[in-house]
């Protein structure tokens, strides 16, 4: 899906490391989730939903639709297009991580994940230096972030 989308040959590569053999690193998280209401008037026929949910049939068919999103079952997934399963190969040489700055720095003021992307967009535009949109980001995390006091 990812070629057939985009109006240019996408590629991709795995995360940077700062010299040869550190360990690389990817975000592995969690953006979508179902669970069980305990008040349900169906709570078998929801028990029976979410197993399937849960199940590696389930996580083929909801990886290969839906583009970006790779499952986290613990069964491993085939993924039909290649470039979504070269996403997928970089699990068995990073170790996973969490999505910092959503999990954490997006609850203060100002939201570090809504600031990084913005940041990140200047320096590919070159519109800030990285060194400014690091300063500016670091600014930001110190006026709220009790760690960083």
């Amino acid at each position: 899906l990812f070629n057939t989308q985009a109006q240019f040959k996408m590629g991709a590569f795995p995360p940077p490391v700062q010299k040869a053999g550190d360990t690389c690193y990817i975000s592995d998280h969690t953006d979508i989730g179902m669970g069980l209401n305990a008040a349900s008037k169906h709570p078998e026929e929801a028990k029976k939903f979410l197993s399937w949910v849960a199940s590696p049939d389930f996580a083929t068919i909801y990886a290969n639709a839906l583009p970006g999103f790779f499952s986290l079952n613990s069964t491993p997934v085939k993924m039909e297009d290649p470039l979504a399963q070269e996403f997928v190969s970089w699990r068995g040489k990073c170790k996973s991580t969490i999505r910092s700055t959503y999990q954490i720095l997006s609850r203060g003021t100002p939201n570090l994940e809504n600031e990084t992307w913005v940041e990140s967009a200047n320096v590919i535009n070159g519109t800030d230096t990285p060194e400014a949109a690091a300063k500016k980001l670091q600014d930001g995390l110190d006026s709220w972030y009790k760690p960083a006091k």
